[in-house]
């Protein structure tokens, strides 16, 4: 169920409402008894994980997706897709440094030849 947020505007009362998209909207301040109380517009408040999307993939003219597919490559054992900071913490690396920052910090890991 969303989260939304109301304001009063008579008397300045702001608070949030977890309801159902099929609620009612409510107009009565619980604060002054007003008719003045209005759903905010706001944020949404979600991340997207993973690849395919704009910020880990395409913002960067596709360098996350093609490192996250090189490092798959090199180590197929590893489940890279739980590791959902993958794009965040190497983009703006060459892929040699990323690749020599990975093993050393993961040289348990084995690579395929």
């Amino acid at each position: 169920m969303p989260i939304y947020e109301y304001r009063c505007s008579a008397c300045g009362y702001q608070n949030d409402y977890l309801q159902k998209i099929s609620d009612p909207v409510l107009s009565d301040c619980p604060n002054c008894g007003e008719s003045t109380f209005a759903k905010q517009v706001t944020a949404a408040g979600f991340q997207l994980k993973g690849t395919g999307w704009y910020a880990t993939d395409f913002k960067n003219n596709g360098k996350a997706k093609e490192l996250y597919e090189l490092f798959l490559e090199k180590y197929p054992e590893h489940d890279f897709a739980d590791d959902a900071q993958f794009s965040l913490q190497y983009l703006g690396k060459s892929p040699e440094e990323l690749m020599m920052e990975f093993e050393a910090q993961n040289a348990d890991i084995p690579a395929s030849d």
